[in-house]
């Protein structure tokens, strides 16, 4: 199993990851679905904006950000605070994942720790071939279910299907089309395996 010092690694890394990046905060996606989530925890908010019952019902893609919002609130904090520390947490549960399933694989450590280093640089680009791409430069709900549903990989890996099963549900109610994937990813690695893996 890794050492506690991959893991303080892994926390280095993830300080160089968003360092590179460029954090920002209520840019791109975050104008469409905050005022969204600002109208569901005050219905008088934004009360005439017809946008917002079209753009992002009340049923699509806020989990996240009304209990985010929330938690600001229970802290007394601003959330732009609340956003950026739990945009570092999953930068550090992204890599601390990888670097998990990767090892599970039987990869060695140090083949592991280039391929996330390589992040890096990578995360300075902004690709243009599609908006689904890893790393982004500021917490959207796809990015935040990225870890969960390697995770999820993780613990299937290892046989943990309770723990999976769980996961993959948690991925599904905070971004519905990610956490299909995932969902119908390990099922039917589930079925495959019942069907055609025989024990030797």
């Amino acid at each position: 199993m890794p050492e506690r010092k991959d893991y303080l690694k892994i926390f280095v890394l993830s300080a160089f990851l968003v360092a590179a990046g460029g954090y920002r905060f209520g840019t791109d996606d975050h104008v469409t679905q905050f005022p969204s989530i600002l109208h569901l925890l005050d219905p008088q908010i934004f009360r005439t904006d017809f946008a917002n019952q079209v753009l992002y019902p009340p049923y699509v893609k806020v989990a996240m950000h009304s209990v985010l919002f929330k938690l600001s609130g229970l802290l007394h904090l601003p959330v732009e605070y609340v956003y950026f520390a739990v945009y570092m947490l999953t930068i550090y549960a992204f890599l601390t994942a990888s670097y998990l399933i990767l090892f599970q694989l039987g990869v060695k450590r140090q083949s592991i720790e280039a391929a996330l280093i390589l992040l890096v640089p990578f995360s300075i680009l902004y690709p243009s071939v599609s908006h689904f791409h890893i790393i982004v430069k500021r917490l959207v709900p796809y990015l935040f279910v990225t870890p969960i549903c390697l995770w999820a990989i993780y613990h299937f890996i290892k046989e943990n299907t309770l723990a999976a099963s769980c996961l993959a549900s948690t991925a599904f109610v905070i971004h519905q089309q990610i956490g299909l994937i995932i969902f119908f990813g390990m099922t039917f690695s589930f079925l495959g395996c019942m069907l055609f893996c025989k024990e030797a």
